[in-house]
């Protein structure tokens, strides 16, 4: 027993002062290129902690359950949203008083290469309806031609059924390098906005877009991303954010803890 007791002695200071584990790769190096605006940040909503009003149990663990099994058996994410508006107005010249609308989206998230692991090529698409039901227009149309001084937010617009976003993308180089490539929804790279986010935003378009926006919205185009220094402090995310990449071409202040560069070009 005296000679256990004294083992623990000396290991205790040796298990204090252990030092704590080296970060993963995705610690070391956040993702720059995934927001809320893109596939993969929709599909991000399945992990957040389902709750409800009363704090009982919601019925949707048991769906969000079989889409993990599915995507571990076939590489395959997916998930979706769907949203109704209805507006109404006192005084318009078309002598449509309401707008009824809706809006659907399917994401999906297919791993090509490397299923698993963190240089997985992924290929993401988004496709999107948003037209009027039951009425001439939609509410964004409806509202404009009522003479509304602030617009209705452009997810409740019309533009029918289409293939909003569809591209490949890819961490390599353990973190430092990423890049995107393919039909893709710039305001998720250049200056992203959280209000612009179709599930997150104000019903105003006012509040709902970012004025800074100097590109085209959806079209082809790439996205490269990448850090030239291994000092990046252990979960970084947000520091980095804090002074991360910009319009055009930036490498953030040497305070952040990384030098990193961004290249970015799109086209409607």
């Amino acid at each position: 027993m005296r000679a256990l007791l004294l083992a623990a002695l000396i290991a205790s200071p040796a298990l204090a002062q252990e030092a704590p584990p080296s970060p993963t790769v995705e610690e070391a190096y956040p993702n720059l290129l995934d927001g809320t605006l893109s596939v993969e940040g929709d599909l991000a909503d399945d992990a957040t902690p389902q709750t409800t009003i009363t704090n009982a149990q919601p019925t949707l663990p048991p769906w969000f359950a079989f889409k993990r099994r599915f995507e571990e058996r076939t590489g395959i994410s997916f998930g979706g949203s769907y949203g109704v508006l209805v507006q109404n107005y006192s005084n318009t010249l078309t002598g449509e008083d309401t707008a009824f609308g809706h809006k659907f989206t399917f994401n999906a998230s297919a791993a090509l290469l490397n299923r698993g692991k963190p240089n997985a090529l992924h290929f993401d698409i988004a496709i999107e309806d948003r037209r009027p039901l039951a009425t001439d227009f939609a509410p964004l149309q409806g509202g404009i031609l009522a003479g509304s001084g602030l617009p209705t937010a452009a997810t409740w617009g019309d533009f029918s059924l289409g293939i909003t976003q569809a591209y490949i993308r890819q961490t390599v180089a353990g973190g430092k390098f990423q890049y995107t490539v393919g039909k893709i929804f710039a305001p998720n790279f250049v200056n992203p906005y959280p209000f612009f986010d179709d599930n997150r935003q104000f019903l105003s378009l006012a509040f709902s877009t970012s004025p800074t926006i100097a590109s085209p919205l959806r079209g082809a185009g790439f996205v490269v991303a990448a850090v030239s220094r291994q000092n990046i402090w252990r979960n970084s995310r947000r520091k980095l954010a804090e002074c991360g990449p910009r319009l055009g071409v930036d490498v953030t202040r040497r305070a952040c803890g990384a030098a990193s560069a961004d290249v970015r070009w799109s086209v409607a």
